[in-house]
């Protein structure tokens, strides 16, 4: 039986007719607003901006360190994850990861980030794979 994880609109996810997402979908949607979106006034305990931190000028392996702890440490904090697993690579000029996520029922999906030098304007920084 599958585990209930809610309905919500799509916000990373965007689409003309405001999408509704169920299950994986939306805890996919809500995680990944949780890592793009920048601490909120009104909860200061919510968010971390990694596209903000993109023009850093910290030292590429201490930040990329940094950026994968943060994320880890948001991601968990939704009580429907049970694990978070991240690997990423710094190439000398771009940071890539892969995010694999295990939910409480036992699902599990990746959220795949794209090096920022290959987006275009249009395009997401990370993508859904299940």
């Amino acid at each position: 039986m599958a585990t209930n994880y809610g309905t919500c609109i799509a916000q990373y996810f965007v689409t003309p007719d405001m999408q509704m997402l169920t299950g994986v979908d939306c805890v996919a949607d809500d995680l990944l607003c949780r890592i793009t979106t920048p601490i909120l006034w009104y909860d200061p305990d919510y968010g971390y901006d990694v596209q903000n931190l993109l023009n850093s000028s910290q030292d590429p392996t201490t930040f990329a360190s940094s950026i994968v702890q943060r994320i880890e440490q948001e991601i968990k904090k939704d009580d429907r994850v049970s694990k978070v697993n991240i690997t990423s690579s710094w190439d000398g000029s771009a940071l890539t990861m892969q995010i694999d996520i295990t939910l409480s029922g036992g699902e599990q999906f990746s959220l795949v980030g794209k090096p920022i030098e290959q987006l275009t304007t249009d395009e997401l920084l990370f993508s859904l794979q299940k």
